[in-house]
């Protein structure tokens, strides 16, 4: 990519490299740092012409969310999740993997370049998303940031 000055990036990741979530700390930890290596990425490459997304799928049904969905040590665990997954089965609200491999597709093409480095939701509007795209840049929205109190020092 270097090389052509050209290409694209992505990154599958999750909401739940966002925040903390119990029972889940392996998981969330990966997530976050691949967000953060994508962050990372894009402006290394930035200059080369290659582009880099963390994109969040969505709740797809995947064989982990029915892990999630059907797992004894989950309902013992984390019963709260399991009841958050089997609620979003019932009623029929996960994402539809199009929906996520459109995102992709979309990405790929380079309909999405002014949004390198950001994390991006298949369940977001992307062309509402892309209007913003100059504020998302220049107030650096959608990246992993600490937020603080301010100055307490």
């Amino acid at each position: 990519m270097i090389t052509r000055k050209h290409g694209r990036i992505i990154n599958i990741v999750s909401v739940g490299g966002l925040f903390a979530v119990d029972c889940f700390s392996a998981y969330c930890i990966s997530k976050s740092a691949l967000i953060r290596f994508s962050e990372c990425l894009a402006i290394e490459n930035k200059e080369y012409g290659s582009f880099v997304f963390a994109i969040n799928p969505g709740n797809v049904r995947t064989s982990m969310t029915e892990f999630l969905h059907d797992s004894e040590i989950v309902r013992q665990r984390a019963p709260w999740m399991q009841q958050d997954w089997r609620q979003r089965f019932a009623d029929a609200t996960d994402t539809p993997m199009e929906r996520s491999a459109m995102l992709i597709l979309q990405l790929a093409a380079g309909q999405v370049d002014a949004l390198s480095g950001r994390y991006i939701d298949a369940e977001e509007n992307l062309a509402k998303l892309l209007d913003h795209a100059d504020e998302i840049q220049s107030k650096d929205l959608y990246t992993l940031r600490l937020q603080e109190l301010g100055d307490l020092r």
